[in-house]
Parts: C-alpha cells; structure tokens; sequence
C-alpha cells in the first residue's frame, strides 16, 4: 500500500531503533513500490537488528532491484553476520551462488545466523551442503557419508511442504532448539537419505525437545525412503502420543492407508476433549494441531464429521485449525459435480 510509505518513511528516522525495525518489517510485509530504496538506506542503519531485519525484508521483495541490493551487501560489507543474513535471504529467493557462504555459515556462534543459513540451503535444495547439516546435529556421522546424494524416490512425487504443518508458534523460546529445527528441516527438504541416521541418532537423544523429535519425523516422511519408513512404522507404537501420532501422519502422507483409521480416531477425541482436560485426546496441543493440518493436507473427506464437530469446540486455536483442515479438504475434492438427470 503505498499511502503507508510516507508514514514507514517517517518512522525510519525515529531515534528509537525498536521503531526503525518495525518500520523495516512492515516494507518487507506491505512492499510498496519504492520499499526496496528505503531498505537499501536502512541496511547501513548503526544498529545491528535494524540492519538484519533490512536484509530480511529485501529477501522478501521477488525483484531483481532487491536481489542486486543483497547481493551489494555480501561484496561491500565486513560485517560477516550481515553478509549471512543477506546470503540466506538470497538463498529463499533461489539464488544457488550464496551456497558457499551459507555451509560457512552454519558454523556462526550465532544460532539465529545458523538457522536462517540453514533454511536458505533447505530452500534452495543444496545436496552438497548435506555434509554440512549433518556436522551440525552430529559431527561423528559427517565424515561417513558417501559422496553421492541419495536422493528419495517421494521427493519428486509429494509436492506439499510438510513444514506448512507445523505451526512456527510451537517453536517460540525454545532455548536454542530452533536453529536445530531448521537444520532438520532443511535435511527434509533436500530429501537426501544420507541424513537418516543423523536425524534418528537426533531423535533418540533424551535431550531432544519434543518439538524436534516432532520435526524429524516430518524429515524422515519427506526423505521416505525404507530406512526412514522403518523407522517411522517402529513408532506407531511409541509410548508418547505426540510421535506416534506424527510418525502415523508422515506414513498417510507417503500413501499408507493403514495408518488412516488411527488418524480418524484421534480426530474424534480430539473432538471430544475439553479445556482444562490436558492429554485427554493422548496428544499433547502440538501433536493434536500436527493431526488436524494433516487431515487436511491429506484431503481425506472421512476427517469431515469430526473436523465439524470441532468447529463448536470452546477452544479457539483448534476451531481455526479444523476450520483450515476442511478448507483444504473442500478444495482437495473441487467443485460438487452437477446433478444429471436420469433418462427418462
């Protein structure tokens, strides 16, 4: 909206730096036509969350003004932190030559420079960065990996984004666990099965938090090859309800209909289940939201009933998320085919 940019223009020469940054965020949110020279201005703003929100805000601008703009910052500036922002704002643009400086990168003492360089050559499918990623979760497995990609056989043929499942709100203050979330979600992305003992070795550790035990079971459905399947089939029977829940949703995703009635199970608890009665549904809110997007990823129109029902459930956040689940499932069947008349 361009009747916006005066307003945002005003805020960027505010002497609070928190202003300057939410006026920054907003370019890259509303991106009116002369956005890109304001982020330009405010890449080189004294301070520092300003001038990564900028970078941030250009990866968000599909313009080549933008692109030139990133790539100014990664050949001019000695801010080595800057220049990783900037590479992996690129790398979600789908620029391959930021490659190099984002594997460097994910050695940053950062972990907010670690995650966002990871995302980038998850975006951009960097199979020569798989090494690299790997090192991150566990050093002794990298000098392992044979050289060639071992690339599954799903990842040409599933092409929804398991990562739009989670919801990034499960995440939030996770003491440090989201940089290694987003390395588990690049290592799925890429759907390399070299990663599979790297992210089971991850999985098995009791340090892991939930929420990326979570996230690995959606790498492992994305790689899906058999030694990731195997490992998801184990966990139908795990004593947690959230994994053995995500590990039946990965294997639905992959087309295994025997998980399915455990799923539609799970949707008619959680359609009962009240606030105030936590793990009723024998899920926890992560597992329970992981199910309902699931269903509707999957477009199954047996989740329907249930996903109704919860439609009038007291709690708000699974409301919506039903509400989204059948949305999807409605446009997974398309229009209603027309009544045809009988012959007479």
């Amino acid at each position: 909206d361009a009747a916006a940019t005066p307003a945002l223009a005003s805020r960027l020469s505010s002497h609070n730096p928190a202003q300057r940054q939410a006026a920054v965020n907003a370019l890259g949110v509303i991106r009116p036509p002369d956005a890109v020279a304001f982020l330009k201005t405010a890449i080189r703003d004294p301070d520092s969350a300003v001038r990564h929100e900028a970078a941030r805000a250009l990866g968000q601008i599909e313009t080549p003004e933008a692109s030139r703009a990133l790539h100014d910052v990664l050949s001019e500036t000695a801010d080595s932190d800057l220049r990783y922002t900037a590479a992996a704002a690129l790398a979600l643009l789908g620029d391959r030559e930021t490659i190099p400086i984002l594997r460097i990168a994910l050695t940053n003492a950062q972990a907010q420079v670690r995650g966002a360089a990871a995302a980038g050559l998850g975006n951009i499918r960097a199979t020569e960065a798989v090494p690299d990623l790997v090192a991150t979760l566990d050093p002794g497995l990298a000098d392992t990996l044979p050289e060639i990609p071992i690339l599954s056989a799903t990842r040409t043929n599933h092409s929804v984004d398991r990562s739009a499942i989670e919801d990034s709100r499960w995440f939030a203050n996770q003491g440090g666990e989201e940089d290694k979330r987003q390395v588990v979600m690049a290592l799925g992305r890429i759907g390399d099965a070299r990663a599979v003992p790297a992210l089971d070795r991850l999985r098995q550790n009791k340090s892991t938090a939930i929420q990326v035990q979570m996230t690995i079971l959606t790498a492992l459905g994305q790689i899906g090859d058999g030694q990731a399947t195997s490992i998801l089939i184990s966990l139908l029977g795990d004593c947690h309800g959230d994994i053995r829940h995500a590990a039946a949703c990965n294997l639905a995703m992959n087309g295994d209909e025997t998980v399915m009635p455990m799923l539609l199970e799970a949707i008619g608890r959680i359609a009962d289940t009240y606030p105030g009665e936590p793990f009723s549904s024998g899920m926890s809110w992560f597992g329970e939201t992981y199910v309902l997007s699931t269903m509707g990823f999957l477009g199954d129109p047996r989740g329907i009933p249930s996903l109704e029902k919860i439609l009038k459930h007291p709690d708000n956040w699974r409301r919506k998320t039903a509400a989204q689940a059948i949305r999807r499932i409605r446009e997974r069947q398309g229009p209603p085919t027309p009544d045809v008349p009988a012959s007479p």
